[in-house]
């Protein structure tokens, strides 16, 4: 069963980019990059029933390679961490986020939270998460803005999805270049025929002079 909670968003501001081409301008696609990205839990306080281990896992929601392509002012919400759950008790964690990208340029943010789980038989009964701080991203040419969806509430699933959303606000296009003001000497046609006139006068005078 998969379950998407987001009674709250982290915003991210994403701002800057990638030099487009003016066919492109409106349009850019974010390749996210699973293989340099991590979710990893640190243990804040467990207590299980019987003296057994509890709690939850986290893992990437998202494939290898997973591209979202947006238009100016459009939003996508993705898939971002698969939570599962195990034993019966409670438990508490720090989460620390790593989400890489491979498009419009290598890039990667970093988000800070905190997450609890109260699990019975392996069921996820109720989870909260709050992300605290993200670092931010910046793209040259782009302004976007990244979400990651917060969590709290009632559950009753073995695994939860949470995920996040991406927006793009706009897109700057690269400076005009400007030509340089400077004009490129242009040769004066007269010249070659000076120069012509010269060697023959020379010429003519050591032919005078051989015959004196």
């Amino acid at each position: 069963m998969k379950l998407l909670l987001s009674s709250g968003l982290a915003p991210l501001a994403l701002v800057g980019g990638l030099a487009l081409s003016p066919a492109s301008a409106a349009t850019v696609t974010f390749t996210l990059d699973r293989a340099n990205s991590a979710i990893a839990l640190a243990e804040d306080g467990v207590a299980c029933l019987k003296k057994t281990t509890c709690g939850v896992t986290a893992d990437l929601a998202f494939a290898e390679g997973t591209a979202i392509t947006l238009d100016e002012g459009a939003s996508q919400a993705f898939d971002l961490i698969s939570w599962t759950g195990f034993g019966s008790g409670t438990a508490n964690y720090d989460v620390q986020l790593t989400l890489a990208f491979s498009t419009p340029a290598v890039a990667s943010v970093t988000g800070l939270g905190s997450a609890s789980a109260l699990t019975f038989k392996g069921v996820i009964i109720a989870g909260a998460l709050d992300w605290s701080s993200v670092t931010p991203l910046a793209f040259d040419g782009i302004d976007a803005t990244l979400s990651l969806a917060s969590a709290d509430g009632l559950v009753l699933s073995p695994s939860v999805t949470t995920g996040a959303k991406l927006t793009l606000n706009g897109v700057t296009p690269p400076p005009a270049v400007t030509p340089d003001p400077t004009p490129a000497p242009v040769p004066l046609p007269a010249a070659g025929a000076l120069l012509a006139a010269a060697i023959g006068g020379l010429a003519g005078l050591r032919r005078r002079g051989r015959k004196a």
